[in-house]
């Protein structure tokens, strides 16, 4: 399929919420089928006891940090993950429970790119017909480590060299959300004027160096 038609049919799956095996798509975010069954992120949740999927779907929508959520299509348990401060690890779960992550917003998929640059990542996610991107906190950074199995990748977050203290994204706003900073981070030393997301933190590094990047498409 060519990128032109895929995005149209995006468009017309979200002008309403279509709920399948596989994936549950809104008007603002779309949610895929991360795990059927037999496992599930360890993590803290939130239970909503008897909820339809439907219902489960919109709950996590209307919270702007729910990132993930599971459902359990025998006894109708909705569960919404409260966040998370650690790389993801995995606990056993019922056959019957269905784990959903967000895959994109706004009618876009977050896609990853091949190893470049950031100037190079900058340029493929354009040219998939996207931008290089910031995920919004440390929790959807960590989901998307462990979606791609990637221990680091360039975010769409830069500085100019004469200022610190300011961080703007590709369409040269300043960043208001974000993950994280790690521990001694940024570094702010001139040639750290771009940023990557390691193991869900956010760290200032040099843009010559190569990484894959996270676009939204």
């Amino acid at each position: 399929m060519k990128m032109v038609e895929r995005r149209r049919w995006w468009v017309v799956m979200t002008m309403g919420l279509l709920l399948g095996t596989s994936w549950a798509v809104n008007v603002s975010r779309t949610f895929k089928l991360l795990y059927r069954g037999e496992q599930m992120i360890n993590s803290i949740y939130t239970s909503y006891p008897r909820s339809s999927m439907v219902m489960c779907a919109t709950t996590c929508l209307s919270l702007p940090e729910c990132w993930v959520y599971t459902w359990d299509n025998i006894s109708n348990e909705c569960q919404l993950l409260n966040g998370l401060t650690e790389e993801v690890t995995l606990i056993p779960a019922p056959l019957s429970l269905n784990t959903y992550y967000v895959a994109g917003e706004n009618n876009h998929l977050i896609h990853m790119t091949r190893s470049f640059n950031w100037e190079n990542c900058k340029t493929a996610c354009e040219e998939l017909g996207g931008r290089l991107a910031i995920p919004q906190d440390t929790t959807f950074s960590l989901i998307y480590h462990h979606v791609y199995k990637i221990n680091s990748f360039f975010i769409g977050m830069w500085r100019q060299e004469d200022n610190t203290t300011v961080w703007y994204d590709v369409d040269n706003e300043v960043v208001k959300r974000h993950p994280q900073w790690a521990s001694g981070y940024p570094k702010n030393e001139i040639n750290r004027t771009v940023t990557l997301v390691s193991r869900g933190l956010l760290k200032d590094r040099n843009k010559n160096e190569m990484r894959r990047a996270f676009c939204v498409v």
